[in-house]
């Protein structure tokens, strides 16, 4: 090594040894993660139904367990027969969702905020909106103005890890796409 080398080790060794050193990290401790959100995670199924067609959907969320807010997996349709509805229901703030770019699997219509409480306690999709009215599915017969903003929602919560795989008889829609935007034309 040469004598300017030799001399800058020195020079850094002395700095080192001055300045106070801090403990190695041997493991993680629970005080540097962050803390879980008390409530439910993992899995969230809302139940819907169609405003046209009457026919029941199901979205599914998946929770952040730490951020705690809702990010849309799938859409379900329940075979003929099958209950829309499950056996456990839970309430939900409205603001954990977002149904920005969720479409009725059976009419087509978007989301516009959020599913549409009709006066029956049935979350219908908007396709049955018509200015400030508003229309639910033909079985339930319930129509009106839009009166004010949901702030819950019901639904299901399971803390199950992973999500079970639909039956072959239940179709399964994923998350819709984003749409490319265009370039000028040439």
């Amino acid at each position: 090594m040469s004598i300017l080398v030799k001399a800058l080790l020195r020079i850094a060794d002395a700095t080192l040894s001055d300045t106070p050193r801090l403990p190695a990290l041997t493991k993680t401790t629970t005080s540097s993660v962050a803390p879980a959100l008390p409530g439910p995670r993992g899995r969230i199924d809302l139940a819907i139904i169609c405003s046209m067609t009457g026919k029941p959907f199901v979205l599914r969320y998946r929770r952040n367990r730490y951020s705690g807010l809702c990010t849309f997996h799938s859409t379900i349709i329940p075979a003929d027969g099958d209950s829309n509805r499950p056996s456990s229901i839970e309430t939900f703030d409205l603001a954990d969702f977002d149904f920005s770019a969720i479409n009725c699997p059976h009419c087509g219509a978007a989301f516009q905020g959020s599913p549409i409480k009709c006066a029956r306690d049935h979350f219908a999709c908007c396709g049955g909106i018509n200015g400030n009215h508003f229309r639910c599915a033909p079985q339930c017969g319930c129509a009106g103005p839009l009166s004010e903003t949901l702030t819950t929602i019901d639904g299901h919560a399971s803390d199950a890890p992973r999500a079970r795989l639909p039956s072959s008889s239940t179709p399964l829609l994923n998350a819709p796409r984003p749409r490319l935007l265009k370039g000028p034309q040439r």
